[in-house]
């Protein structure tokens, strides 16, 4: 009998659209026998509801994560965010629960490595050995991103423990958030909003644009958001994200101080998308 996972979803954002977008997509996958949602109130049937705290930071989050959901969940799970979700059910396959953790490949020092934590598969003997690694307290003071303590600084010690990381060619299957794919049908899920052009159809990120645009906050990935909107020639979904974008005085402000460095790489691919739509 094939051996059944969790899904785990952290999401206090008032509008509850995507996370049961994500919520519906990940259930598609025969794997996953239970959701749990930390959230402020509860949003999906048939869930089990956590409540918590509104998420005010990323630091808030992480600890979350990293600390408290080994109290709750029994079994190894999935975690997957508003950004981050399964894509192709039929291509989840039991050879990825041989390994401990799988994430994204992404780029860290230029290169492509596992892997982001936003859609990971996590077992239970790896957060039982972060549980005792980490001191809270001294993880407060920490810079280093979660998932990247996983995967680069405490690697070696998990390692040591047993965890085993999937390798580049596992986690590619797994999932996709940049650098290249031969075949977005041959990929079990994704991470990051700027994937969304290029996994999803136009008219249906028509209906949720403005719901994606106001969960972005940085300047980057906006900016690659609409490059692939551009690239993908979805020019109604870029003249109304740009819309949306227009309307949030916040938005403005960061994107007006971003492009203070006018001679930034970033700028510029940003100027350049809006001189070309």
């Amino acid at each position: 009998m094939n051996r059944r996972i969790s899904a785990v979803i952290i999401d206090t954002y008032s509008d509850k659209t995507l996370p049961k977008l994500a919520i519906e997509k990940t259930l598609e996958c025969h794997a996953i026998d239970k959701v749990y949602t930390f959230s402020d109130v509860p949003y999906f049937d048939g869930a089990e509801f956590v409540k918590i705290p509104p998420i005010t930071s990323v630091k808030d989050y992480e600890e979350l994560v990293l600390f408290d959901l080994i109290k709750i969940i029994n079994k190894d799970f999935l975690i997957i965010q508003w950004d981050g979700f399964v894509l192709n059910p039929a291509q989840w396959q039991q050879e990825f629960l041989d390994y401990d953790y799988i994430g994204a490949p992404h780029f860290v020092d230029s290169i492509l490595q596992v892997g982001n934590g936003g859609f990971s598969y996590r077992s239970i003997r790896l957060m039982e050995a972060l549980e005792g690694l980490l001191d809270r307290k001294v993880w407060l003071s920490e810079s280093w991103p979660e998932d990247l303590l996983i995967c680069c600084k405490y690697r070696d010690h998990l390692e040591r423990k047993g965890v085993k990381f999937a390798p580049l060619e596992i986690a590619r299957r797994f999932a996709f958030q940049e650098g290249q794919y031969s075949d977005m049908r041959s990929i079990f899920g994704f991470h990051s909003p700027w994937c969304l052009p290029l996994f999803f159809s136009e008219n249906g990120l028509l209906l949720i644009a403005d719901k994606i645009i106001e969960r972005i906050s940085n300047f980057k990935i906006l900016t690659t958001y609409l490059e692939n909107c551009r690239e993908r020639k979805f020019r109604q979904l870029l003249i109304q994200s740009v819309d949306v974008i227009e309307a949030r005085p916040a938005l403005v402000e960061m994107i007006d101080k971003n492009l203070m460095d006018g001679e930034s790489p970033w700028c510029k691919r940003f100027q350049s998308v809006m001189s070309n739509f």
